[in-house]
């Protein structure tokens, strides 16, 4: 996983929902994260920001990938 911790240009909105989930997650409430989108919108940046977060928060971190 790469580092993330760049600013992510007009993911405000969607980073701060994660934000939320991760922290209902760490509380106890657990969930899945999926990141879907068209190809270069970005998903990749996404996924490596919340999932940095994520690890410093000391949750386990699992990533997958699917191709069509």
């Amino acid at each position: 996983m790469s580092p993330g911790r760049g600013h992510l240009v007009g993911r405000d909105r969607e980073l701060a929902e994660l934000r939320q989930a991760l922290a209902a997650a760490l509380s106890g409430r657990g969930g899945l994260f999926m990141v879907c989108g068209d190809p270069g919108v970005g998903k990749t940046a996404l996924a490596d920001e919340i999932g940095a977060a994520a690890v410093e928060a000391g949750a386990l971190v699992l990533w997958g990938r699917a191709w069509d």
